[in-house]
């Protein structure tokens, strides 16, 4: 089990690394010719509860996995611990599925220097609620995940949305076009769709007011022939083709699908399966090396900035969508595989990093924007959303043992559990918990 710092995903490193670059340059120049860096963040929504049809079994896994002790300090903030539930054989509750919740993520992501979301999408409705098991190998049935669509449904919905920007992924390999894959939606309505939040003033655009789309994933032919009709109706509709960034591609096979860009969901590599192998060999390095590579090859990029990579929560368990770890690693080496997690220096260095080279590289980097992989990927170990109020309480509970600076801080926490001081104090008293045995 990793045992380094893994303090919650502090968007004080967002703030400290990113913030000082947007300063300087404004909301678009603002006095500036330097062109504002927009920083997104990959959000992946399973947080909703523990629903107990086919819809929610993406949701129970994943409370169950997070469900042992040493793994709650990656509970969402909007996470409740209790008492094991037979019901659901687990000890936490994490329910994100309400206005509350998303707007108090909203808050915190404006608050400290996410101007975007890219949204994982999934179809919002299915032909079929009730596929048999045996027709859904790998849980790769509309049933089994249309519920993941309750965070981009929130937001839409929130008033507080023009705070930070949006844009979808579309995942080409498994849920893109919707129509393909059990869906309720033609390849036509669901085009109109995408257009419809295309004309909406906080989606995110660039280059010529362009509206950014991600796809993740191998393109099959379906997936291949929805895009050239996504890029038709949203060109008659605004005047303007989609920007089209590959997760998944190199610059040659971005080209040949004729997109504008490329990117990464993660960059992480562990060829060793070692567990804790370092941060800086297995991400950072690597990362730096595909905005570099692609630079060479002269193509346009949107930098992937990965916090991290320790699925241990998944490794212990069978997930049911594709073993991640569980037979290769636990089974078969007796330890999880995972990626130590970066120190705070390394965070925000690799962080900063990908904003220079951004700002260094206005041609390729023409979206004058980078992308964290992720938001919420808590269970999986790349998230920066803040964590769960119980070390909140912790920490008060201990706050004479503090350095008197530290004390100041924490001291935040009893006016704004999670309000704004919170996201600051939740990175260093958690850093200062992890490394001591107060």
């Amino acid at each position: 089990m990793n045992t380094q710092v893994n303090f919650g995903r502090a968007l004080a490193v967002v703030a400290t690394s990113v913030l000082p670059w947007s300063c300087v340059s404004g909301a678009s120049t603002t006095g500036s010719s330097v062109p504002k860096i927009d920083v997104g963040a990959v959000r992946w929504d399973a947080w909703f509860g523990y629903p107990t049809g086919q819809e929610g079994i993406v949701s129970r896994t994943v409370t169950m996995d997070l469900s042992p002790e040493r793994f709650h300090y990656r509970l969402p903030f909007f996470a409740k611990e209790h008492a094991l539930d037979p019901a659901t054989n687990s000890t936490v509750t994490i329910d994100g599925n309400s206005q509350e919740v998303m707007t108090a993520e909203i808050n915190y992501a404006s608050e400290y220097g996410i101007d975007f979301w890219a949204f994982c999408a999934y179809p919002i409705g299915c032909k079929d609620y009730a596929t048999p098991a045996a027709d859904c190998p790998k849980i790769q049935c509309c049933a089994d995940n249309y519920g993941l669509s309750y965070a981009l449904n929130l937001y839409l919905e929130n008033p507080n949305n023009h705070k930070v920007k949006f844009s979808l992924i579309l995942q080409s390999t498994n849920w893109y076009p919707a129509a393909s894959h059990g869906g309720n939606e033609t390849v036509e309505e669901e085009a109109d769709r995408f257009v419809s939040y295309f004309r909406l003033p906080n989606h995110h655009r660039c280059c010529g007011n362009r509206p950014v789309v991600y796809f993740f994933g191998a393109k099959s032919p379906d997936a291949i022939t929805a895009m050239q009709i996504l890029r038709t109706k949203a060109k008659a509709a605004l005047g303007v083709e989609p920007y089209y960034v590959d997760m998944a591609g190199s610059p040659a096979q971005a080209k040949a699908l004729s997109m504008d860009a490329i990117s990464r969901y993660v960059v992480q590599e562990n060829p060793h399966n070692a567990a804790g192998a370092p941060y800086s060999t297995s991400i950072a390095q690597p990362e730096a090396a595909f905005w570099e590579n692609t630079k060479q090859e002269n193509f346009s990029l949107i930098p992937p900035v990965s916090p991290g990579w320790d699925p241990s929560p998944r490794e212990y368990i069978d997930l049911p969508w594709g073993d991640q770890g569980h037979k290769a690693c636990v089974l078969a080496l007796g330890h999880p595989c995972y990626v130590q997690d970066p120190t705070m220096a390394e965070l925000t260095a690799h962080t900063r990093d990908a904003v220079e080279f951004a700002l260094a590289n206005p041609a390729i980097v023409e979206a004058n924007a980078v992308i964290i992989g992720a938001w919420n990927e808590n269970d999986e170990g790349h998230w920066y959303m803040c964590c769960t109020d119980r070390i909140a309480r912790v920490m008060c509970s201990r706050l004479a043992t503090f350095p008197r600076w530290m004390q100041r801080h924490c001291a935040c926490v009893l006016r704004s559990r999670c309000g704004q001081n919170w996201i600051h104090t939740c990175h260093w008293c958690c850093l200062w918990l992890r490394h001591t045995d107060v």
